[in-house]
């Protein structure tokens, strides 16, 4: 990896939150700083915010040391999510040119006009809610699990994937909608193909994501394309990108602790044919093609 680094004209990094990978790159830049010109990270959130997700100690401190050593002097910094370069600039000095690029999800726009050609037709009358998109804490699902639990007038489903993570907060998380919404809740535990998947998104009326950090990108594109209504934290990134930023109609998880019975789960008609023109319009190919030529030819 080291020759590789040190002849390539760029190096693109994932998942900066492994010390094998933070010491490669130290190493590699302290005996030829010029490298980190040619550095560049592409933030997946969980080597962002584990500045604040991480459990204290003094191994954990040691290498947030090295990761801010690290970060602090890459050249460039790849986030589709504009608020994530800014905590990136102030938990870790970045100083790094910012570049926006995305990669294509794998739950395609064909594949999801498909799913939901085929779901529209399945229409039972009951609400079907997404919860989260994986067994991780950070989707704060015991919170989100109260809140609904709470909406007495609401005959609903809740879909909660818990495919991939800590499996032994899945079973807890599992434990916990059981008890609180009975055979109102369904956990997904299976890894599913794409196709699978994307029938799920497109059966679903609503998505809360109770994310306490930006997480779960692709599953809010696909669900915004099929015109479903997303709740999301207004105090993470993700929120003031998509709607102040895109322009598309999101709202705000916060809000739904003001209600006894449930609110509105539906999103017009109206609102959903300008949330997907503008998810196919800036997630399209071409523009994928276009942001990494920027990246490349940089």
């Amino acid at each position: 990896l080291m020759s590789l680094m040190r002849s390539s004209e760029k190096t693109i990094i994932h998942g900066l939150f492994d010390p094998r990978l933070m010491l490669l790159i130290r190493y590699c830049t302290f005996f030829k700083p010029s490298l980190n010109s040619r550095l560049h990270w592409v933030i997946w959130g969980g080597d962002l915010y584990c500045h604040i997700l991480r459990e204290r100690s003094l191994k954990s401190d040691i290498y947030e040391c090295l990761r801010k050593s690290v970060i602090s002097n890459l050249g460039n910094i790849v986030a589709l999510v504009p608020g994530d370069y800014k905590l990136a600039q102030k938990w870790y000095k970045a100083k790094g040119r910012n570049q926006v690029a995305f990669y294509p999800n794998p739950v395609d726009f064909s594949m999801l006009e498909r799913a939901y050609k085929k779901e529209a037709n399945r229409n039972n009358g009951n609400m079907n809610i997404l919860l989260g998109n994986s067994a991780s804490s950070s989707n704060n699902h015991f919170d989100a699990i109260d809140l609904l639990s709470k909406f007495k007038s609401l005959d609903f489903t809740v879909s909660c994937p818990l495919s991939y993570g800590n499996m032994d907060y899945a079973k807890e998380v599992i434990a916990y909608g059981k008890k609180k919404l009975g055979n109102n809740f369904e956990a997904i535990t299976d890894f599913l193909k794409p196709e699978e998947y994307a029938n799920i998104l497109a059966s679903v009326d609503a998505a809360i994501m109770y994310h306490n950090r930006q997480q779960a990108v692709h599953n809010i594109l696909s669900l915004l394309y099929l015109g479903k209504k997303l709740f999301l934290r207004s105090e993470v990134t993700t929120y003031s990108w998509l709607k102040n930023d895109l322009g598309l109609e999101v709202y705000d998880a916060n809000l739904l602790n003001d209600y006894e019975f449930a609110p509105d789960l539906y999103l017009l008609e109206e609102a959903g044919t300008k949330n997907k023109e503008i998810v196919k319009e800036f997630f399209s190919v071409s523009n994928c093609r276009r942001m990494w030529n920027e990246v490349f030819e940089s």
